[in-house]
């Protein structure tokens, strides 16, 4: 049955972006053709706003960084995003670059996010990776080794106040000698 408060249940939620199965948990609902029926009815009333099929928003201009999370599960957002999110990288990229189970581009809101494919081994290792509220981001630690994994001949301008130990930790995931030894260059150089 269509409550009239389920647009306010949403809308008190600090989640902004929902896919078809978070709308069935907070709405209630087990039967999917009902919350789709209702999201879409909330979006012909301009109180939801459509991300993607499947995917809606209480806000025309979203978190990209959830949008991210949210496209493409599972995933965490590292790699030049979060090199420059941590001040390591100064040049500036446009897209979101995101770690993920298969290779994908999308463009959302004029926003373009790159899921970058790597071993399920290193996806589902944790190790650095932070939960904030509604997505995952790489540590600086877990950027920097991550940006060395995906591009052997990336340059970093700003290497201070990361922790060493969590840097070789972390390097020891990708199971690539490369990678180790470029972050035995970075703590034996003082970068």
């Amino acid at each position: 049955m269509i409550t009239r408060d389920s647009i306010e249940i949403l809308l008190e939620n600090s989640q902004k972006v929902f896919d078809v199965s978070d709308l069935a948990r907070i709405w209630g609902y087990t039967d999917f053709v009902k919350v789709k029926n209702l999201a879409s009815y909330y979006k012909d009333k301009n109180k939801l706003f459509r991300v993607a099929q499947g995917i809606y928003s209480t806000t025309n201009k979203p978190d990209m960084f959830e949008v991210a999370q949210k496209l493409q599960t599972p995933s965490y957002i590292t790699y030049h995003t979060a090199l420059t999110f941590y001040g390591i990288n100064f040049q500036f990229y446009s897209s979101i670059h995101c770690f993920s189970n298969r290779k994908r581009e999308v463009k959302v809101f004029d926003q373009n996010i790159i899921y970058h494919q790597v071993k399920l081994d290193i996806l589902f290792n944790s190790i650095g990776v932070e939960q904030k509220e509604h997505y995952n981001l790489a540590s600086k630690e877990r950027a920097i080794c991550d940006s060395l994994y995906i591009s052997p001949s990336i340059a970093f301008d700003n290497l201070k106040n990361f922790d060493r130990n969590k840097l070789l930790e972390i390097s020891q995931i990708y199971e690539n000698k490369r990678v180790e030894r470029e972050v035995q260059r970075i703590i034996k150089n003082g970068d």
